[in-house]
């Protein structure tokens, strides 16, 4: 301003408009109650800052035509679900600010933002050995995903702490849909593990199942440590499990928006800051 001086305005003000790229439509209906809380978590906390929130579903769309749609309705930053490499590029070739949320892609670069798997691992870990259990096994997906090497990271990582180690024989991979007979397996062995990390829901569930259809009982003859969204505790994990709650490694998805707005809102005002991965803490939490 002439003989005024200056003033910062920024790109972070209110009126920005964020769109949210998702698989809204997606067949998996295990991951709807995680979309519905992100949507909601990320709709309360740019309410909060002024900014509008764009839903742009990326289910069976090319990433070209879902980046159209982004241009089309005018936003200026996105959230991403999601761990397309061909989408990233083509965000990061518009300039557009983006922030991966609840995913991560090691060699993108690009801001991400997802639950801290690894110290989940450890705090599973932890609470088994002080069960007084040397036996312990991992029961999940070993696909390679951002999820589960995290996670898979944090229980090795754990176990070396405590002198321990995780035998092959131990490290259980069990494809989505298909969990129940490889839990039947691994409690029915001779030398069955006395405590099992499960660090997924459904994961963990087909561990207690397998334990009821052996006679074998929560707390007493197997400990498990099983995986939950702190805004489905209750109502699901709790729900799912009934009589015998395991403890669970709880995240929240509040705390997960409102940390990737937040980095947007950097990104927005310094385009040229370095890629950063912001972790969501995780605890142990034991049903009352």
């Amino acid at each position: 301003r002439p003989r005024r001086g200056a003033s910062a305005s920024g790109r972070g003000g209110p009126g920005i408009r964020v769109a949210c790229v998702m698989d809204i439509g997606a067949p998996q209906a295990k991951h709807g109650f995680t979309h519905r809380q992100m949507l909601s978590a990320l709709q309360a906390a740019c309410a909060r800052r002024g900014w509008s929130l764009l839903t742009v579903d990326n289910t069976h769309q090319t990433e070209e035509k879902v980046v159209g749609r982004i241009h089309a309705q005018k936003a200026v930053a996105v959230i991403l679900d999601s761990d397309s490499a061909k989408m990233i590029r083509l965000l990061k070739d518009t300039g557009l600010p983006t922030v991966l949320m609840d995913s991560w892609v090691w060699d993108s670069w690009v801001d991400s933002v997802m639950q801290d798997g690894q110290m989940g691992g450890m705090q599973a870990v932890e609470y088994l050995v002080s069960r007084g259990h040397r036996r312990i096994a991992w029961f999940g997906n070993l696909s390679g995903t951002d999820h589960s090497v995290d996670r898979l990271s944090g229980v090795v990582a754990g176990l070396n702490m405590q002198g321990l180690e995780l035998p092959q024989a131990y490290r259980v991979h069990a494809e989505e849909g298909k969990q129940k007979p490889l839990a039947l397996e691994l409690l029915s062995r001779r030398n069955r593990p006395r405590g099992v990390i499960a660090l997924w829901q459904e994961y963990a569930l087909s561990v207690k199942k397998a334990a009821d259809e052996l006679g074998l009982v929560l707390g007493r003859d197997l400990d498990l440590v099983g995986w939950s969204m702190e805004e489905n505790y209750q109502s699901e994990y709790c729900a799912a499990f009934k009589d015998e709650v395991p403890p669970a490694v709880t995240w929240s998805m509040k705390s997960m928006a409102e940390t990737a707005l937040s980095r947007l809102a950097e990104r927005l005002q310094r385009p040229d800051l370095p890629a950063l991965r912001l972790k969501i803490p995780t605890r142990l939490t034991f049903a009352e």
